[in-house]
């Protein structure tokens, strides 16, 4: 996957948000419309510091089409590789791995508590 950080756009109106990203997105990698799969917008953010220009700033991460390489040296500054970093919640409740060791100095009220909530 990769990551673009400080993209620049326009404040524009928002249903035209992803055209333009996508857009943008083509031209700074230098691809075709087809290459890119997917891409998802990680940060999005204001930059008001200039009052008649405003900006929408943004990071996205973007999913290539299979096969889709891009060249190495446009992987710098604000472009770069990342691991998808896709939150997977556990199993169970019970997989927590905590002991009462890793709770130095807490009194004996809460650590009765603790092992109690830990077994059941």
């Amino acid at each position: 996957m990769i990551r673009i950080n400080q993209i620049k756009i326009p404040y524009y109106d928002e249903s035209r948000e992803r055209d333009i990203l996508h857009k943008k997105i083509i031209k700074m990698l230098r691809l075709n419309a087809t290459d890119i799969s997917d891409f998802k917008i990680i940060r999005k953010s204001v930059d008001a510091r200039e009052k008649p220009d405003i900006y929408h700033v943004y990071t996205v991460d973007i999913v290539l089409a299979k096969g889709v390489r891009i060249n190495n040296n446009l992987i710098k500054g604000n472009v770069s590789y990342v691991e998808d970093e896709t939150y997977h919640m556990p199993q169970n409740g019970k997989n927590i791995c905590l002991g009462l060791e890793e709770f130095e100095g807490i009194g004996y009220t809460v650590k009765r508590q603790l092992s109690h909530w830990l077994q059941g």
